[in-house]
């Protein structure tokens, strides 16, 4: 009957340390933090993206599409300030 307990405990301190332990990145919070700081320090996922967006506008010229991109990139980091505080 020890053994049994013994093993028991030992299996729940070991699944519950591997589970707990380390940093959870898999929260909803982290995970929203996570997405914001992409905004923040502008990535290059973030960019791929607006490049995308903004090159497959067909209502833009040239200088439009540099002008656009450019006050996406201003009020991401703007934005993201804002909700900080």
């Amino acid at each position: 009957m020890k053994k049994v307990i013994c093993l028991c405990s030992a299996l729940l301190v070991f699944v519950t340390g591997c589970t707990f332990g380390g940093k959870m990145l898999n929260t909803p919070t982290k995970q929203v933090e996570m997405l914001f700081s992409n905004y923040q320090t502008l990535n290059d996922d973030v960019m791929d993206d607006l490049d995308k967006v903004v090159n497959e506008e067909e209502r833009f010229n040239t200088k439009q599409r540099d002008e656009y991109r450019d006050l996406m990139k201003k009020l991401m980091v703007i934005k993201h300030k804002y909700v900080q505080k």
